[in-house]
């Protein structure tokens, strides 16, 4: 996406940070922390990217169109409210992802390795975790740590399926000897996808 096209989208105010905010009630009165639950339609909001051809599992191929909701550096305005103010702008995320859910096959939320709003409500409704990881001195390091911060946040019986991707893997010999004791590792080995995997 050029940069022009993702200004016309901030300025049309289609990205995550719309799903995120909600009116004031229209009555003083109004006891309900519900009427914030409109949500918007979730084709308002996205932008339809490319449409892609992918094998249907039974030798044939099928079209699909790939549709992208677009980031905004405004959530992180939400990193800076207290817990009890984040009560109301999570629900209408929730119920979002719910709706995109019945629509699309996938629906993927990218965000950073970090303790931020966006990523405690993507884990909140995940069913799988995808970790890319470069093979380098602190590649295990940064797996166990986003492993430990998941069983913190949401409990030992709630964690999505944890899966790592080894990536942008050089050909000189050092990260190769690193990928090859990630591979061997007893707890995290098991998790990583091989490329037959995914291709």
């Amino acid at each position: 996406m050029t940069r022009a096209k993702y200004d016309n989208i901030l300025t049309e105010k289609k990205t995550i940070y719309s799903v995120f905010q909600h009116e004031s009630p229209d009555s003083v009165f109004a006891v309900s922390e519900d009427y914030h639950l409109n949500i918007p339609e979730i084709e308002s909001l996205v932008t339809k990217l490319k449409k892609l051809t992918v094998s249907d599992g039974d030798g044939g191929s099928v079209e699909k169109t790939l549709h992208l909701l677009a980031g905004d550096f405004d959530l992180a305005k939400l990193n800076l409210k207290g817990s009890n103010e984040l009560r109301i702008p999570r629900k209408p995320f929730i119920k979002f992802v719910d709706a995109a859910r019945k629509k699309y096959d996938l629906v993927t939320i990218d965000c950073n390795p970090s303790t931020s709003f966006l990523t405690k409500c993507a884990l909140e409704v995940s069913t799988h975790i995808l970790i890319p990881v470069r093979p380098d001195k602190y590649s295990m390091l940064g797996v166990e740590m986003i492993h430990h911060f998941v069983k913190i946040y949401l409990g030992d019986s709630l964690i999505p399926d944890l899966k790592i991707l080894l990536n942008d893997i050089p050909k000189y010999a050092g990260p190769k000897i690193i990928a090859r004791s990630l591979r061997s590792d007893d707890t995290y080995g098991k998790l990583q996808y091989r490329k037959t995997h995914l291709f």
